[in-house]
């Protein structure tokens, strides 16, 4: 096994767990909800949530409200999507404001 192969087996790994971890933004309980939330910010790349992961949800949640014959989502997961969304937001505004006290205006982009 070559060290690429390995590197798609890793990313595999994550993406089973990160899948997992998803499944609870759907529990009755909001702090398991909230937890969930939190604990994939570590298995996710920075840009991949700021770039993919935003708009996924967000999309997620209008798509359930807009589009005609969707499935709607049920409150909790509604919930859980917008519990994710905030998590994430505040982690990327928390990450610029340390980039800027560390590098100083305009090392991060917007």
């Amino acid at each position: 096994m070559d060290s690429s192969d390995l590197k798609k087996s890793r990313e595999a790994s994550i993406q089973e767990y990160v899948a997992l971890i998803k499944d609870y933004s759907r529990n009755a309980t909001y702090f398991v909800r909230k937890i969930s939330a939190q604990a994939i910010l570590p298995l996710i790349k920075f840009e991949s949530y700021v770039a993919e992961e935003i708009p996924k949800y967000f999309r997620e949640i209008l798509d359930s409200v807009i589009v005609e014959g969707s499935k709607p989502l049920r409150q909790n997961h509604a919930h859980g999507v917008v519990v994710r969304i905030n998590v994430f937001v505040s982690a990327y505004f928390q990450y610029r404001d340390i980039t800027t006290k560390q590098l100083g205006p305009g090392h991060h982009s917007d």
